[in-house]
């Protein structure tokens, strides 16, 4: 993507007004822009050149990847300046320290700044899902919300791919530069990823039978990309975006063990979890190295999205968008 100035207004002019078209056989939820990975230096510069377009043009939010680990005051100041700055750092061997360190000075400024960071565990995919995402080439995706479409038709593939598929025909038909989409199953609150896999395995989430639910939905979301797919193409568990997840957590019937070891099994991996910012940098390390083992052994990239708080384990914390979710403790 070019990122001058003028080039770069220009396309995202024609992308928001060919979006109007879309509107009118499809709701629009968020419109995104996604960068190449950048130097710290660059990514400053390029947000504030994105936020001024996002505000002109209605753009809700946009990812400026960092190619390396950036000093904490930076970040910090990247987003004060940026309300609509998503970004993303590579995992390094022996960064665990650092990392933590970065979010614990993230979350002393504002809670809701580690809902915008993610450490990226392999290749940033090209996707519209934040915050562990890169631009490689210029084009449009789109994700999906159609966690109601799945439960609906749960035993009748056909029907699902037939819908998203229209979808998919409309979209290269509107852009020239249409890329694809994005079939992640990823939840909305109400719009809950893990009622789902609980109607697909007829049981409760987290108990025996959970893993083989997720999957076998995994397993349909793979035939489903080979049409126009792009990105991840796999279920989202995140904490603060799933109101079934949340009341599983506040139940005591969902623990951070559980989230971690799914991320074997799901994409993005452990994302939007509130944790206590009292919690030891030895047990958060060995999460994150935990994570790269996973990652190691899956073959797929994954991401973290970690948020310290001030809030003990078990109590709920306000995340703005994100409503109250559950705090819990990686060491249960």
């Amino acid at each position: 993507m070019d990122l001058s100035p003028r080039i770069l207004e220009e396309t995202i002019s024609s992308f928001v007004e060919k979006a109007e078209e879309v509107k009118r056989s499809f709701a629009i939820d968020t419109l995104r822009v996604v960068t190449p990975s950048t130097t710290p230096y660059q990514m400053r510069e390029h947000a504030a050149l994105l936020q001024r377009y996002a505000d002109d043009y209605d753009i809700d939010i946009f990812a400026v990847p960092l190619n390396y680990l950036e000093t904490p005051q930076n970040i910090v100041e990247a987003f004060s300046e940026n309300p609509g700055l998503y970004t993303s750092i590579p995992y390094v061997d022996g960064s665990e320290r650092k990392i933590y360190s970065l979010l614990l000075a993230l979350s002393e400024e504002s809670w809701l700044y580690p809902t915008r960071f993610a450490v990226a565990f392999g290749e940033r995919y090209n996707t519209p899902y934040f915050p562990v995402t890169e631009t490689r080439s210029e084009g449009v995706t789109a994700s999906l919300l159609y966690t109601r479409l799945y439960s609906d038709h749960v035993d009748n593939l056909a029907e699902i791919k037939e819908a998203l598929y229209s979808v998919a025909k409309l979209l290269g038909s509107i852009y020239s530069d249409f890329q694809g989409i994005d079939y992640s199953l990823s939840p909305w609150m109400e719009e809950s990823v893990a009622a789902v896999v609980e109607r697909k395995a007829g049981i409760q989430f987290t108990l025996p039978g959970t893993i083989s639910a997720i999957r076998a939905i995994n397993s349909e979301l793979e035939d489903i990309s080979r049409n126009a797919g792009i990105g991840y193409n796999e279920i989202m568990l995140p904490l603060g975006e799933d109101n079934r997840l949340k009341e599983l957590a506040r139940a005591g019937q969902l623990r951070f063990s559980h989230l971690l070891s799914y991320t074997a099994f799901c994409v993005v991996g452990l994302d939007m979890v509130p944790i206590p910012d009292t919690t030891d940098i030895e047990v958060v390390a060995g999460v994150i190295r935990d994570l790269k083992s996973i990652y190691l052994l899956k073959g797929r990239s994954l991401g973290m999205r970690l948020i310290p708080v001030g809030v003990e384990e078990g109590m709920d914390v306000d995340l703005g968008i994100f409503g109250a979710t559950p705090v819990l403790s990686p060491l249960f």
